[in-house]
Order: structure tokens, then sequence, then C-alpha cells
């Protein structure tokens, strides 16, 4: 994580000149650098995929993101692209993996998008990727959905089911029948307040845990975890305490919120449910692993940045 003291994100000019959205790197973190459109042709290529499809999937990336900076990470050796928005918190700016994302990350959620909309919701949710504001929240929707069998049905985005005027982001249908109802929410706050200066370094968040979870519990109606299987995925930057999110996670209403993963890209994720069958449903259909050192214990370590 970089910072600096006031100032406005890194894009951008300064006295009529193009600011340079990598100069608030350290010179032998970048490696190399090129344009997105191309680091994302090349990243699908060699995952095996068809030159038909790269061609389709160039064509429908935002204009903004097509034309996006990219660096090869020296201390990962991966391809990131430079895109969304810096984090502020008493006057300075914060900018780092979470405006620094992978290209295989977004080659990812793009091609699962492709598999898994259709139409309008298609060129609604790639209009939102290609914005600054929304990228983040919008890239991370698709997660949930990489590792789940192609043969399993699933809509997005789905009106009807929730409280009030809103949508559900994914009504799946396991081959059983069983609907799991997911809302995907992804997270920045506690990050921002666990932020330090170069006086205060970054600490073990001690955030209200109910900030995870707003505004999800709000817009569940109470369904029988038999035939609806319901929850959230919290897509956050932090390892959160595992004693405060299950007790947070325990006092919810049981009707409505039956099961929550905390985690992020990986495979392993903090998963809570209130039963133990429920928990090895989920982690099945999202080929996801419980893994408690996902999470921290405030009595024994700090946190990190995922």
């Amino acid at each position: 994580m970089t910072e600096r003291k006031g100032g406005r994100s890194n894009r951008g000019t300064a006295a009529g000149r193009e600011v340079d959205p990598l100069s608030v790197l350290p010179r032998e973190m970048v490696v190399d650098r090129g344009v997105l459109k191309y680091r994302f042709a090349a990243s699908a290529r060699a995952r095996g995929i068809a030159e038909a499809e790269v061609a389709a999937a160039l064509h429908e990336l935002p204009p903004t993101l097509a034309i996006a900076t990219c660096f090869l990470d020296a201390t990962t050796n991966h391809w990131r692209y430079v895109f969304g928005e810096p984090l502020h918190k008493d006057g300075w700016v914060f900018v780092g993996t979470h405006m620094f994302i992978e290209v295989e990350k977004l080659v990812s959620a793009i091609f699962c998008a492709r598999a898994r909309l259709e139409g309008a919701k298609r060129v609604v949710y790639l209009k939102r990727l290609g914005m600054n504001a929304k990228h983040r929240d919008t890239l991370t929707e698709m997660r949930p959905m990489l590792d789940v069998p192609s043969g399993v049905g699933a809509e997005f985005e789905v009106p009807g089911l929730t409280v009030g005027n809103t949508t559900l982001d994914w009504d799946i249908v396991t081959h059983e029948g069983r609907h799991v109802l997911l809302e995907v929410k992804t997270r920045i706050r506690d990050l921002v307040e666990s932020l330090g200066t170069n006086a205060s370094p970054v600490r073990a968040p001690s955030h209200d845990i109910g900030l995870l979870f707003r505004g999800v519990i709000e817009k569940l109606r109470p369904r029988d975890p038999s035939t609806f299987l319901q929850g959230c995925w919290i897509f956050s930057e932090l390892r959160q305490e595992r004693s405060e999110l299950r007790a947070y996670f325990d006092a919810t209403d049981s009707a409505k919120l039956h099961f929550a993963i905390v985690g992020g890209w990986s495979d392993q994720a903090l998963i809570l449910a209130r039963r133990s069958e429920d928990q090895a449903t989920i982690a099945q259909l999202f080929q996801v692993r419980h893994d408690e050192n996902t999470g921290f214990d405030r009595n024994s370590t700090g946190a990190d940045v995922r």
C-alpha cells in the first residue's frame, strides 16, 4: 500500500501533461508495462481459450478498461492493471492492490460473465465494470461462480426474491433442485479504518463486524434452508477476527441468514453455517475450503491484508 498526503487520484493530468499512473510505485517494482487489452488477450490465449472467444471478449471489453495501463509486478511476477479509485483517510490518499488488480482476475470474471449472463444483463454488468467507482464491486460479483460447474443453473440479479424493490445477486439451482440464494458484498471500510500512515502503523481491525453484513440481512426474507439455502459471500481485503465474526453471525436471524462466506479470490475462506451439512454443501458447490487461517485470533496475532 502506497500513501501520500492530500492530492487526488493517480489519474488525470498535471500542468497539461498526462500523469503516469505508475508514478506512485517504486521503480524496481515495475518490470515491464503494457496496455490491458493486449495483456488480457495474452492471458486468455494462455488458458487455451479459442481465438474467436478471445476476440468476442475483447470486443465487449469496456473502452476505459481496454486502454488501462498494465505492469508486470516484480514482487509476484503477475501482470496487474491500474483501475479504480484510491482510498482516503484523514487527508491521506492510499493506493494499492485494490487499484492494481491482477489481469488474471479480470479474465476470469469476464469469461464467467460471458458464460453466465446474456443480453441486457451482460451489457449492464460490463458497463458497470468499466466505471472506476464501481469496478471493484462489480468484478467480485463473478467470484462465487468461477468454480461452480457449468451444468449448474444460475441467474444473476434476480428480482422478486428479496424485501422491497431490490434484486438478489445469484439464484443457483443445484442438480437436486435446491436453490442457493447468494448476495455478494465487497467491503473496504474495515481496511480504511485499519490503515496507518508513516506515523501510525497498520493495526488489527477493531471495527463493527456488523458493517460487513450491512445491507444483507435487511433484504433477505425468512426461508426454509432445505429448499432455499440463503446466505452471503463477503469479499474483504482483511482477515477477520474469528470469534467476533462467529458471534455476530450466530446472533443474526437464523431464518434469514443460513450461511456466510468471508474470503477473497483464493479457494480458502471462513465458511459460517447454521448446520454442518449446509457448510459442506456450500464448500462443494463453490469449490471453496473452510480454513481457520484465513481469519485471526485477536489475542495472538494482527490482521493481514489479503
